[in-house]
Order: structure tokens, then C-alpha cells, then sequence
């Protein structure tokens, strides 16, 4: 693990967040009192109604639509660490660890049971059945491809590169990217099919 804590800018930028977070304390503690004022709310379960959705309610003021931006606070849209309940922030060291070493030992075992050798197997023939892919296809390179959570590609296609990463639903596609010293979004744009799921695709090239 490398210690970036001592690096040039280091203390400069933790002034900065720690300055950013009290000043949004502040306003977000004075936006919620004036929204308990406002819908005069008495009980506990009413007050914490207005407080989550007074928080994390952030909607479009032109169409009503939930706003995504991070710059808000939101809700876990997961049930990782049962919805934020079991997170290790709340455990001792030594339930860290034992955690850690549970995990460590559950992943071995699936992955020497059936199911993860078979896993395995599906693994290794699609990675078969690509390189066959790749072997009729002229112009194309794959230099590097995997990952879950994100999945990650990077490769050419008749000499332009491409970076493909995938996470939870969320496709990013780059092209051409050139370490030229600044970028700029060429297209962005978001489908939503019939299913629940949608995706989001953003192309970005060099300047």
C-alpha cells in the first residue's frame, strides 16, 4: 500500500475537504430545520419522513425526475453491508480481521466446490471461443480485458484505441484516447430499454 499522505498537496487538500464538510454541514443542518419548521412535524416518525426525504429527495424542478448527481446525499442502492447497517466502520479491528479471514476461506472453498469449478470451466472456454473471435478478425487488439465490478477492456480497432469499462449497469466507452494533457466530452447519452435496467453509454475522445 503507498502512503500518499505526506505528498506535495497532500495537507492542503484535507484543509480543503475538512473546510467543505463543515460548510455543508452547516447548510444541510439549516436546510433540514427550516424543512422541520416548514411541514411542522411532531412525531419521531413523521420528523424522520421529512428528514430522509428532505435529504435524499432531490428532483428535477422542471420534471419531477430523482437527480443522480453525487453531489447529493443518498440512500444505499444496495444491500451491501445491509444497507450500510453492517459496515466495517462500525466493527472492531479484531471483527475486521476475522471477517476478512472468513471471507478469505468461504471464497477458496466455493471456488474448490462444483459450482466454482464450473464456473472455471465456462470461464476458460469463453476466453477460447475469443481468442478464436480474434483470430478472424483483422485490425482488432485486445490488450487486456476482465473484471467484475468493473469489467475493463482495452484494445485497437484498425489502429484506434478503445478503453470499455462496465459497472452495475453503466457502460463507458473512450476512443482514441491520447495523453495529450486535457479531454473533453464528445457524447453522452443514456437509453433506458423496457426492462428495469438501464444503461448509460459516454463516449469521450482527445482534444
Amino acid at each position: 500500500m503507498t502512503d500518499f499522505s505526506n505528498a506535495p498537496g497532500a495537507a492542503e487538500y484535507r484543509e480543503r475537504r475538512e473546510r467543505a464538510r463543515a460548510i455543508s454541514r452547516q447548510r444541510y443542518h439549516d436546510y433540514l430545520a427550516a424543512a422541520f419548521d416548514l411541514h411542522g412535524a411532531a412525531s419521531p416518525g413523521d420528523l424522520a419522513g421529512v428528514a430522509l426525504n428532505t435529504l435524499t429527495g432531490w428532483r428535477y424542478v422542471d420534471s419531477g425526475d430523482p437527480c443522480s448527481c453525487a453531489c447529493h446525499p443518498r440512500l444505499p442502492e444496495s444491500d451491501l453491508h445491509d444497507y450500510g447497517f453492517a459496515c466495517t466502520c462500525a466493527q472492531t479491528p479484531e471483527e475486521r480481521g476475522g471477517a476478512w479471514r472468513n471471507w478469505i476461506e468461504a471464497n477458496r472453498e466455493f471456488w474448490d466446490s462444483p459450482e466454482g469449478r464450473r464456473i472455471k470451466a465456462a470461464e476458460l472456454a469463453e476466453e477460447a471461443e475469443l481468442e478464436s473471435w480474434l483470430a478472424t478478425q483483422r485490425g482488432v487488439i485486445v490488450l487486456s480485458h476482465g473484471g467484475f465490478a468493473p469489467e475493463v477492456w482495452r484494445g485497437e480497432v484498425d489502429g484506434h484505441s478503445f478503453f470499455f469499462r462496465e459497472r452495475h449497469g453503466e457502460w463507458r466507452i473512450e476512443l482514441d484516447m491520447r495523453p495529450r494533457g486535457h479531454f473533453a466530452k464528445a457524447v453522452v447519452s443514456v437509453a433506458r430499454p423496457a426492462s428495469s435496467t438501464a444503461r448509460t453509454a459516454s463516449w469521450t475522445k482527445a482534444m
